[in-house]
């Protein structure tokens, strides 16, 4: 499943795709991707659409009009944007976004869960949940005092606060394990108890961890855990009973919050 680090690496690539180009229209597959207005609509109304006005929050892509209308797309599951050229495969197409040179940015998704919004910014906003996140995790004016107070007073274990996106947009399963395990935090501390200290530390490591999967795979095809030809290159995820990287003791894993959670039960002591 792709979280924040991929779904940025498909921002910037579509970037580079689009470069001075201009998209001049969309050909919907699938009309049960978009969840707002007629499919008709949105295939003439996204003509415009410029690299410059592609931006991210969370896990969400939103691409902006000077008109103040918004594209809003997430990838859900299986999710994936492919520049294509005419004539390439369509298997799992379910969306072309063409642009004026003819070039087609295909959405590829195979188990058919990611969705498209359509509309006027603020109204796609609410739609889609947006309006009611919290900070992007790479936003420059997040800080650690300012993660710290958001934590303030919660009972609930790190990693779910972690994922939950009011509090921190982003955040997905993977990199909650990977930030608890790279700053020596146990997933099921109280999040309301760590220190501002604590909290710093978390903050920077879950951070270091998605420059360097961006840093390794952008301008890359993306492929996810799960899929033929994927690499575990995490330190803990999906590492059950192997050995720590740091003291060896063996990997384990639990379910929290109903889903796969990695930690090394002496490197992330509750005591």
């Amino acid at each position: 499943m792709p979280e924040l680090p991929e779904v940025e690496i498909y921002r910037q690539n579509m970037v580079a795709w689009l470069g001075d180009d201009v998209v001049s229209g969309a050909v919907i597959v699938d009309p049960t991707l978009v969840v707002t207005h007629n499919v008709a609509i949105v295939e003439r109304d996204v003509a415009g659409l410029r690299a410059e006005s592609l931006r991210r929050i969370g896990k969400f892509l939103i691409w902006t009009t000077g008109a103040g209308s918004a594209l809003v797309t997430h990838l859900r599951m299986t999710g994936k944007w492919v520049p294509q050229s005419p004539g390439d495969p369509t298997r799992f197409v379910r969306a072309k976004l063409v642009a004026h040179s003819g070039k087609e940015l295909a959405f590829v998704d195979a188990r058919r869960l990611g969705q498209w919004w359509w509309g006027r910014y603020h109204d796609v906003f609410h739609m889609c949940g947006v309006a009611e996140f919290g900070p992007d995790l790479l936003d420059a004016d997040l800080t650690a005092e300012r993660l710290h107070d958001r934590l303030r007073g919660s009972r609930r274990n790190i990693k779910q606060v972690l994922m939950d996106q009011g509090v921190l947009a982003g955040v997905g399963n993977i990199i909650a394990s990977e930030g608890c395990f790279r700053a020596r935090v146990h997933p099921a501390a109280i999040a309301g108890e760590l220190s501002l200290d604590v909290v710093a530390a978390l903050l920077r490591e879950i951070r270091a961890h998605c420059a360097e999967v961006i840093r390794d795979n952008v301008g890359e095809p993306v492929t996810y855990q799960g899929e033929p030809g994927a690499v575990n290159s995490f330190l803990v995820y999906g590492r059950d009973n192997q050995p720590c990287s740091f003291c060896q003791q063996s990997i384990r894993r639990v379910v929290m919050g109903g889903r796969s959670t990695y930690f090394c039960p002496q490197c992330q002591s509750l005591t």
